[in-house]
C-alpha cells in the first residue's frame, strides 16, 4: 500500500452518499459529509475533499462499500480525479467489525473509514471494469431475468391446467403461451446482442473463442469467465477464482475434537458455481477424458460423486486459465 495520509469511508445509497474522513495521525477523529449523487452533489464533494486534503488528493485513500449499481458513479468520479480507492463487500465489513450496537448511514461511513485505516497494508487498489464488460454483464443479467420469468410463467400455467377446470384456465394458458413466446424472442435478441458486442471487442473475442475450446464450456460460461475475472485482470490465479466461485475445498478441523469433512465454502458467486456445475456434467457426458475420470473415481474407488464433480469443476477452471495464459486453444492430452 502506498503512503496515504487520509482515509475516507463511503456508504452509498440510490440518491445520496455519506462519507467520513479520518487522518492517519488522528484515527479517532472523523469529519463527516453528505452529498447527493448528482452533478451538483459531486461538485460539492470534490470541493470538500480538496479543502480537507489541502489540494493533494494523492494522499487520500477511499474505501467504498459495494452496494451494486449505486456505486458506479462514485467509482467513475474517483477514477476521473485519480483518487485511489478500494471496494469492500457488506458481509466482509460486517464480520470485521465484530459485535456492534446501532446503525446509521453516518456511523456506517465512519466504520468503513476505520476499516480502511486498519487494513491499509492489505487492501488492493480497485479499478472499474471497462464499459464493454459492464455492458456485457448487464446483458447477461437481463437474459437471466428473462429466463427466470419465462420458466415461472410456463410452469405455473402448466401446473394450473393439470389441477383446475374452471373457464379461465384456457385464457390463462393461451395468454401464458403468448407471453412465453415473446420472452423467448426477447432472450434470442439479447443473446444476439451479447455475441455481436463480443465480436466488436478484439481482445474479449479472442479469449472467448479460446475458452470455448475447453471441454464442457459453452458460450454463456465462457463469457461469464470473462465478466467475473474482468477479462482476466481481476483474477490471474485459478485457485483464487475457484475460491471466489465456491469450488475450492477447505479443511474443517480444530484440535483433537473437531474433524469435519473437507468441503467448499457457501460464500461464493452462486451464478458462476451453477454454470461450472453445468459445464462439469457436460464434460462428463460428452468427453471421455472426464467420463473415464469420473467413473474411475466413483465406481472403482468409491468416491462421493459430488466430490468428484467438484474436482472436475476445478479442472475446468484450471484449464480455462491455462489456455488464456498460453493464448492457445485447448488440446486434449
Amino acid at each position: 500500500m502506498l503512503n496515504f495520509n487520509f482515509f475516507l469511508g463511503i456508504d452509498a445509497s440510490k440518491d445520496f452518499a455519506n462519507v467520513a474522513l479520518l487522518s492517519g495521525a488522528s484515527p479517532k477523529k472523523y469529519k463527516d459529509f453528505k452529498f447527493d449523487q448528482a452533478a451538483n452533489g459531486f461538485k460539492s464533494f470534490l470541493k470538500w475533499l480538496l479543502q480537507q486534503s489541502k489540494n493533494d488528493l494523492s494522499k487520500l485513500f477511499v474505501c467504498v462499500e459495494h452496494t451494486g449499481i449505486y456505486i458506479v458513479e462514485i467509482c467513475n468520479f474517483l477514477e476521473e480525479h485519480e483518487i485511489s480507492y478500494t471496494l469492500i463487500s457488506p458481509i466482509a465489513l460486517k464480520r470485521s467489525l465484530g459485535l456492534q450496537r446501532g446503525k446509521s448511514d453516518k456511523v456506517d461511513a465512519r466504520r468503513i473509514a476505520t476499516y480502511a485505516f486498519k487494513n491499509r497494508d492489505d487492501l488492493p487498489i480497485h479499478r472499474l471494469a471497462t464499459a464493454d464488460l459492464r455492458e456485457l454483464q448487464a446483458l447477461v443479467t437481463y437474459r437471466k431475468r428473462l429466463q427466470k420469468s419465462l420458466q415461472a410463467i410456463r410452469i405455473s400455467a402448466k401446473e394450473l391446467a393439470l389441477v383446475e377446470t374452471f373457464g379461465s384456465v384456457a385464457h390463462i394458458s393461451a395468454d401464458s403461451e403468448r407471453i412465453t413466446k415473446e420472452l423467448a424472442e426477447s432472450m434470442k435478441q439479447v443473446e444476439q446482442k451479447i455475441l455481436a458486442l463480443i465480436d466488436t471487442c478484439q481482445d474479449i473475442k479472442k479469449k472467448f473463442d479460446i475458452i470455448k475450446t475447453v471441454p464442457g464450456v459453452g458460450w454463456l460460461t465462457a463469457i461469464s469467465f470473462i465478466i467475473y475475472t474482468q477479462n482476466f485482470v481481476a483474477f490471474t490465479n485459478p485457485r483464487k477464482f475457484a475460491c471466489y466461485a465456491g469450488t475450492a475445498p477447505f479443511e474443517h478441523s480444530s484440535g483433537s475434537s473437531i474433524r469435519g469433512k473437507t468441503g467448499v465454502s457457501q460464500m461464493a458467486n452462486k451464478k458462476m458455481k451453477t454454470l461450472l456445475t453445468t459445464s462439469a456434467w457436460s464434460a462428463i457426458n460428452h468427453y471421455s477424458e472426464f467420463s473415464d475420470y469420473f467413473n474411475k473415481k466413483v465406481d472403482k474407488k468409491g468416491k462421493n460423486k459430488f466430490s468428484v464433480l467438484n474436482a472436475i469443476r476445478n479442472k475446468i477452471i484450471h484449464r480455462v486459465f491455462a489456455v488464456v495464459r498460453k493464448n492457445k486453444a485447448y488440446v486434449p492430452a
